[in-house]
């Protein structure tokens, strides 16, 4: 529901929306399209009766249709065909030349960042990088702030503002088997 509301105020807000706002709103409803599927395979999978199924699943479904419907004029009408002029403009002020996103942390963080990553962080001038305030790292072997990701997630402060910064969470590579739930006021 959550991500139905965010997408019929963003498309109300304007008549136009920016690349930016349209790449957004263009994944939350692939997003509601790919938790309804969830969810409807869930039900499948845990309704034994047929027809418990059919008078759930039935008009369940027709909503997922209606979802779908709702991508595809939003994708013709508001996406644009081709990513070309703001859009890239945008997107190369937020990478570097090598592909990577542009980060801007205080000193501490950044020393801890580079020695994990192994990548050095790079000074621009121009802007457009994003704000890092805080960083943790997981490592399932303890090395790290924590040995599991929804720990992290758990540690991370309720509805950060941007312009504040971020709260980084830098997963050191490996197989962590855990599901993951991060609420909505983790933003």
């Amino acid at each position: 529901m959550d991500f139905l509301s965010t997408t019929i105020q963003s498309i109300d807000s304007t008549d136009t929306l920016q690349s930016s706002q349209a790449d957004n709103t263009h994944t939350l409803l692939i997003a509601i399209i790919t938790n309804h599927q969830t969810c409807s395979d869930g039900l499948q999978a845990t309704t034994p009766s047929f027809r418990i199924q059919n008078n759930i699943l039935s008009p369940f479904n027709n909503g997922n249709k209606l979802y779908i419907v709702s991508l595809a004029l939003f994708k013709y009408g508001y996406v644009p065909k081709t990513r070309k002029g703001r859009w890239l403009a945008e997107r190369e002020s937020m990478f570097s030349k090598n592909g990577h996103l542009g980060l801007e942390m205080p000193s501490q963080h950044q020393k801890v960042y580079e020695s994990v990553s192994g990548r050095k962080l790079l000074q621009t001038s121009g802007g457009g990088q994003v704000k890092v305030n805080n960083m943790v790292i997981v490592n399932k072997d303890g090395s790290g702030n924590f040995m599991t990701i929804s720990d992290a997630v758990a540690a991370a402060p309720n509805n950060t503002a941007a312009n504040t910064g971020y709260f980084m969470i830098y997963v050191v590579g490996g197989v962590y088997e855990e599901y993951i739930s991060i609420a909505k006021s983790k933003q």
